[in-house]
């Protein structure tokens, strides 16, 4: 299993475009659309932060949860959330990771 900790913003760059699959539903595959870094605090002395936005296949409904991420490198637990169709009606996913300073 990946190690959450070592996971980055380019960790999932590298994907866009590419396929992962959903160790909890057989067959199922999410595509990574984009990888964004994001600002933790007012100044972004809080941390660092970046988020995953996933697509699935259209009709898709699948709830906020924990799932297993996987290809032939990542094997990865997150928290996706559900944030609605995009433009072409297929369902929309996100995951935010945070690094918060030691």
């Amino acid at each position: 299993m990946t190690d959450p900790s070592e996971v980055t913003l380019a960790t999932f760059a590298e994907r866009t475009g590419q396929q992962v699959s959903v160790a909890e539903v057989e067959g199922l595959e999410l595509e990574v659309l984009e990888a964004v870094e994001r600002t933790v605090g007012p100044d972004g002395a809080s941390g660092s932060a970046f988020s995953v936005l996933f697509a699935g296949p259209a009709g898709l409904d699948l709830p906020q949860s924990m799932v297993t991420l996987g290809d032939d490198v990542l094997d990865l637990p997150l928290f996706l959330v559900p944030i609605g169709p995009g433009a072409d009606g297929r369902p929309r996913f996100e995951a935010v990771f945070t690094r918060l300073p030691a």
